[in-house]
């Protein structure tokens, strides 16, 4: 439920140079989360009795809930979803409690061209309506970017890292983990900046050949750049591997750490690309009407192949099964290529355009690969509704004198 509806909410309360940011805070708040659990199951790990897994168990039945509602947020709904409900008073109180005083454009002007925007979209429904016209082409990237954020193998070095860590005899797991969950609350962080700055298409190519380079490097390297730094440092390693850091067992002392190494930057690469371009992406795609179902159908795609993955984890690390070990670098590797592909073919470019910019765009029928491109008329609600959240004074102005003619 929460996946289904916190990112959501959080797109339609924020303008849209700022909605990269605000959604992906979801991906740092888990960050948060990871480095306060593990710090306890670290600290937990020395006790020699039940405590040492019951304390950490017990924290998951704290209340977090009551504190939230002594804020007044829960009182807050989002003023799009106000309109589709013809609750129009309550819309314009919760637009103004958003914008805060002394906006150069006021808030009725502002809510009358989202009404204008929701009234010329047709009433679609219906999880039927999803696959219709324009919105199958954005139901389908919903469920790309939903598909590739867990099944380029997050769940290996996230979930499964500690045993994984374990498994290579070298290091104590968990003060990996939680240095891993400290890595990523700060690449998270700089990743949401990212988002409204560098932009969606960039971050997930760049960050799906990261996971690529990262996964292949920790089964299979050239042996003369594993060399590199044994010749700057003066260090004797190990560099009989014959082609990568994982593919010999058993793995040295060397070439594990090497492999934790390619593991950490994987993690923090997701998680300050596709992590949080998942949230992002997934509420700004939809069309209004079907922005919770679309998010809903983004969200079981998501947790069947997160299970998927998680459930086949373990046959393909450990023995007796597929014993692969660190080799499921090739497996994870591969997928985190076709995210690659699949990024470059059909992610659009949905910076600092407003919900309503984007729905026209996906009307005009832009080319996906040329949405960072495409300018809208002078004329354009949505891309009027665009300059009044950037705060231009001149957006309403043009949308009011070609209404009147």
């Amino acid at each position: 439920m929460e996946l289904a509806s916190v990112p959501v909410y959080q797109s339609e309360v924020v303008p849209a140079p700022v909605r990269g940011l605000a959604v992906g805070s979801y991906q740092l708040s888990l960050g948060i989360g990871g480095v306060i659990i593990n710090s306890i199951c670290r600290g937990t790990s020395e006790i020699k009795n039940n405590n040492s897994w019951m304390i950490p168990y017990g924290l998951y039945f704290v209340d977090i809930k009551t504190i939230i509602r002594k804020t007044k947020s829960d009182d807050l709904q989002s003023p799009r979803w106000l309109l589709m409900k013809e609750r129009d008073d309550e819309a314009l109180q919760a637009l103004k409690t958003l914008r805060g005083e002394g906006n150069e454009i006021s808030a009725e002007e502002e809510l009358e061209l989202i009404r204008v925007c929701l009234r010329e979209e047709a009433d679609q429904g219906t999880y039927a309506d999803l696959l219709k016209g324009h919105n199958r082409q954005r139901t389908f990237v919903v469920c790309g970017v939903a598909f590739f954020f867990q099944a380029t193998g997050q769940v290996f070095s996230g979930h499964y890292g500690a045993i994984f860590v374990k498994s290579l005899g070298t290091l104590n797991p968990f003060s990996i983990t939680v240095s891993q969950s400290a890595l990523n609350t700060v690449t998270s962080f700089l990743g949401i900046i990212m988002l409204d700055r560098v932009g969606r298409r960039p971050l997930w190519l760049a960050g799906s050949l990261m996971l690529t380079i990262s996964l292949i490097i920790m089964v299979r390297v050239p042996k003369v750049i594993l060399q590199i730094p044994a010749r700057i440092w003066a260090i004797e390693i190990d560099t009989g591997l014959q082609g990568g850091l994982g593919v010999r067992q058993p793995v040295s002392y060397s070439f594990s750490q090497g492999i934790i190494a390619m593991m950490l930057i994987f993690q923090m690469s997701y998680v300050a690309t596709i992590g949080p371009l998942y949230y992002t992406t997934v509420v700004e795609m939809p069309a209004a009407r079907l922005r919770d179902k679309t998010v809903r159908v983004g969200a079981t795609v998501n947790i069947v192949t997160l299970f998927v993955v998680s459930f086949t984890v373990p046959y393909l690390l450990d023995a007796p099964y597929a014993a692969l070990g660190s080799k499921v670098g090739f497996i994870y590797g591969g997928m985190s290529f076709l995210s690659l592909v699949f990024g470059w073919l059909f992610l659009p470019e949905l910076k600092n355009r407003s919900l309503e910019e984007i729905e026209t765009m996906f009307e005009a029928k832009v080319p996906l690969r040329k949405f960072g491109a495409w300018e809208a008329g002078a004329d354009d609600v949505g891309a009027a509704i665009t300059r009044i959240e950037k705060l231009d004074e001149k957006a309403i102005s043009k949308v009011q004198v070609s209404q009147e003619e």
